[in-house]
């Protein structure tokens, strides 16, 4: 351990990746801030560093008798390497599982890793938002780091989600007997004494409570049972004390031992023996000859100061960051280092040329590189700190952060910056590398700007397909391109990147430029292409190619009329129903093991009404494994438009248990409560959505939620969206889906007209064709037609795509210029069948037939189980006429 001897010793000086938690330190025995960090020891003189001796990891640092534990960094990170490496490799084996996040995050707590356990763990949380144990484990950090706002909110939260929990239930009743919220935590220790687990520790909480509140009687039984059940606490004095206390209270008889714990002298209370007072001694004169010790003082200080900066300067820390989904081995300059799955490691490197080559762990080069450090110049060296990246593969996304810490919220701020596919890049002046920032720091009180600092760190929630998506978004089609072809060359069948490849080419460039990317996947993945299939066969749907893709499958089935994949893909393209559900069931009974064609079967037994077939096959998808999170909302849809959403609540809720993280589960039990007016169960669901969802998706969910509650904020919802630049285009539809739900069908066209090129055309074109629909059925049959031709002008020029096709198809319908039937067949093509039911209603007033228009309609709300347009629309409509 470092010793001086004054001032010439050794010491510690520098401390990076810090852990700190308040704990009571096991050395000294007072509660203290217990840190573990890296650090060097020096050689010192007058306590100046001058010289370097050794890297250690210290370990329990208690900052008031400054006891600790030290390893040498080396053999630490070695040991915490072998240690790891196990869990991480447990996560990828099962990646569903939240057991090995929960293992891993508990062994960096016991490693002192605090920092990069609650990194995990907030990745862990992303991924299974409703577990308890990861719940709780965050509840513990918190408690470590000094927040107990945050950990009693996680304790309250595990509590509320998993009541019998025994570490749940003692860890809230602890947290708000600190917090001396007495009275909310005897209800809760009660519950957890109740349990066997935690009732000795509950007992003698529940009992300080009591007494907190006065509760004599209460206290003393608490301790008697805690006395019941642990006899050894019968000689704690502490615990004496308190019960002869409660006695006293009461007018109860003390035993000898109560009586002998209340005494304050020896052998049961403490001695304290004051201190004489040593004389203050005279102020002594400064002597000449200190000049000279305080110029060497000096000196050396200079010194020290430039050994100091020729270290930094000479010794340049490189972070090898390993994004890949698997352990790779690194030889950098004849060294050999392992690096585990998504796992970094640092070293330091000298000034010159360096070569790394990465391998996987049977030895196969995946990439090398060569790469030159040059140091800075002195001029440099003392105002900016730096450290250089590796980044294997170019994999990773990181986020440069620039925090606006002030004293006041509202002047805070906070910007970010991605970085993507670089390999190996320099960071310049960056406060918290690869760490989270804190929540707060100490600024002037007196001062109302923001202080400045600038974390950087891997971005765990952007990978390179949804870096790719962002660059589009902003404008950056070349930095998108290259993203997403870096992502397909390391994961050339990943059914994620190639289908964001595909939007990509679709999006940036043309229908038939996705359609030639499609096709590639399909080449490039011959051996299992049925993902690469349907996304060339959704491409050139929307390319209206319907009859195209007919005869190209069609061939593909004549050439092997044994494959269930030929049947299945077949039967995507046929335009009757009932032929696509003969396909899927032979599809089935060749494989019985495939997926899709049981989620189609269920589709078209949808398409046809037949919605207890629908519910049955899709409840055998949602059981079968590696299915895709859309099964859950297509069985939700099925009881929807059978009309008894309640009867897939059961099976939903399993679903949810046990895949808390599913999105398309969450999404499905939301649609179920919205169909059940179950408004609380709603909003609940939407919070937990909000982590999950897009701001503009969550926007559009809640005022949707407004329109079923008939809340009268709901246009006070959408006119501030239509302030917003980012919800402008959503708002306006929302506005003109109102408009048309209030039968405003003038106001709704006038609108449409207004809103120029903030619409889609084939959207606005469609929604004016509701607008004209909805006056036919009022009997202006003059004003319809007028709307119905604008809308005709309008779909012309909107580009080819499905909902172009539908929009054309439901134009003419209305006009009377195509039959019903003809409608039907382009909405089956386009999965669009609700709005040929609307056609079908409008033609049917036309025609003076009121029972067939009200049943009609009732279609159309049936055909619309998703709750999205027209549902609500047409809705409003049947209670207008009465039905």
């Amino acid at each position: 351990m470092p010793f001086t001897l004054n001032g010439i010793g050794t010491r510690y000086y520098g401390a990076s990746n810090r852990s700190a938690h308040v704990d009571v330190c096991q050395k000294c025995g007072r509660s203290a801030t217990i840190s573990s960090y890296d650090t060097r020891e020096w050689f010192c003189i007058i306590y100046i560093p001058l010289i370097p001796i050794a890297k250690y990891r210290i370990l329990d640092d208690c900052s008031r008798c400054r006891r600790h534990h030290r390893l040498s960094l080396k053999q630490f990170s070695e040991e915490l390497q072998k240690t790891l490496s196990p869990l991480r490799d447990a996560i990828k084996r099962s990646p569903r599982d939240p057991q090995p996040y929960i293992e891993l995050i508990r062994t960096l707590v016991g490693w002192k890793m605090r920092a990069d356990a609650q990194r995990e763990l907030e990745a862990a949380t992303r991924l299974f938002p409703q577990d308890v144990e990861l719940t709780i484990l965050d509840a513990q950090l918190a408690v470590d780091g000094g927040d107990w706002n945050r950990a009693l909110s996680m304790y309250e939260r595990a509590y509320k989600t998993e009541p019998q929990n025994p570490t749940a239930a003692y860890g809230y009743g602890w947290l708000l007997n600190q917090m001396e919220r007495h009275e909310q935590a005897i209800s809760i220790l009660q519950s957890a004494a109740a349990q066997q687990r935690s009732k000795s520790g509950a007992l003698y909480l529940l009992g300080s409570a009591q007494m907190k509140l006065s509760r004599w009687n209460d206290a003393l039984n608490s301790y008697q049972q805690l006395f019941t059940l642990e006899p050894k606490y019968t000689a704690d004095k502490n615990l004496l004390r308190q019960i002869r206390e409660c006695k006293q209270h009461l007018g109860y008889q003390l035993t000898e031992a109560e009586r002998r714990a209340g005494r304050r002298w020896w052998p049961f209370g403490r001695s304290t023996k004051l201190k004489p007072m040593k004389p203050q001694g005279a102020t002594a004169l400064v002597r000449p000859s200190l000049a000279i010790a305080g110029l060497i003082l000096v000196a050396i200080s200079l010194f020290s100061f430039g050994f100091y900066e020729w270290d930094r300067r000479a010794n340049m820390e490189v972070y090898f960051d390993n994004g890949l989904d698997r352990a790779v081995r690194l030889d950098l300059d004849g060294k050999h280092l392992n690096l585990g799955r998504n796992n970094r490691t640092k070293e330091e490197l000298k000034d010159g040329p360096h070569a790394v080559i990465v391998r996987d762990v049977a030895g196969k080069e995946i990439e090398r590189l060569t790469f030159h450090l040059d140091e800075m110049s002195i001029f440099q060296s003392p105002f900016h700190d730096r450290f250089f990246v590796y980044n294997v593969g170019g994999q990773r996304v990181y986020r440069r952060g620039t925090h606006g810490f002030a004293r006041n919220r509202e002047n805070a701020s906070y910007s970010e910056e991605l970085i993507g596919m670089q390999r190996f890049f320099e960071m310049r002046d960056i406060d918290y590398p690869f760490q989270q920032p804190p929540d707060s720091i100490s600024v002037d009180a007196n001062s109302s700007s923001a202080v400045l600092k600038t974390s950087f760190n891997a971005a765990e929630d952007i990978d390179l397909p949804t870096f790719a998506m962002i660059r589009l978004r902003q404008g950056k089609t070349d930095e998108a391109k290259t993203a997403i072809e870096h992502a397909v060359a390391s994961a050339p069948c990943d059914t994620r990147t190639r289908r964001t490849q595909v939007y990509f080419a679709s999006t940036a460039g043309s229908l038939d430029a996705a359609s030639d990317t499609a096709h590639r996947w399909i080449t490039d993945c011959a051996q299992n292409n049925l993902e690469a299939h349907r996304a060339y066969q959704d491409i050139n749907n929307e390319n209206e190619r319907q009859e195209a893709l007919r005869d190209e499958y069609g061939r593909l089935l004549a050439s092997s009329p044994n494959s269930a994949e030929a049947h299945y893909l077949y039967g995507r393209v046929e335009n009757d129903p009932a032929d696509a559900a003969a396909q899927y069931q032979e599809a089935i009974r060749l494989d019985p093991k495939l997926i899709w064609p049981r989620v189609a079967l269920g589709h078209a037994y949808q398409m046809m009404e037949r919605y207890d077939d629908a519910m049955r096959e899709f409840a055998a998808a949602l059981d079968m494994e590696g299915r895709d999170d859309s099964t859950a909302i297509y069985y939700a849809m099925a009881a929807i438009g059978k009309g008894s959403p309640f009867s897939a609540l059961a099976k939903v809720d399993d679903v949810r248990k046990s895949h808390p993280r599913e999105l398309g589960a969450i999404r499905a039990r939301w649609l179920l409560a919205v169909a059940m007016s179950d408004w609380d169960k709603a909003a609940a669901l939407q919070k937990n959505l909000a982590s999950l969802d897009s701001p503009e998706a969550m926007w559009w969910n809640t005022t949707k939620l407004l329109r079923f509650k008939e809340d009268p904020t709901v246009d006070a919802t959408i006119d501030a969206g239509l302030r917003d630049r980012n919800l402008q285009q959503l708002a306006l539809n929302a506005r003109i889906e109102r408009l048309l739900e209030k039968g405003e069908f003038a106001a709704a066209a006038e609108m449409i007209a207004k809103s120029g090129k903030a619409l889609q055309p084939s959207s606005a074109a469609l929604l004016e064709a509701y607008a004209g629909g909805g006056l036919l059925l009022q009997g202006d049959a003059q004003s319809a037609e007028k709307l119905l031709a604008d809308a005709e002008k309008l779909v012309v020029t909107a580009p080819k795509s499905r909902e172009r096709k539908v929009a054309a198809a439901v134009i003419a319908g209305l006009r009377g210029s195509q039959s019903v039937d003809s409608v039907m067949a382009a909405a089956r093509e386009a999965d669009a069948t609700a709005h040929a039911w609307f056609v079908a209603g409008v033609r049917a007033a036309v025609a003076h037939d009121s029972l067939g228009k009200r049943a009609l309609l009732a279609h159309c709300i049936r055909a619309s189980s998703d709750l999205e347009f027209p549902y609500l629309e047409v809705r409003a409509l049947l209670l207008r006429s009465g039905t």
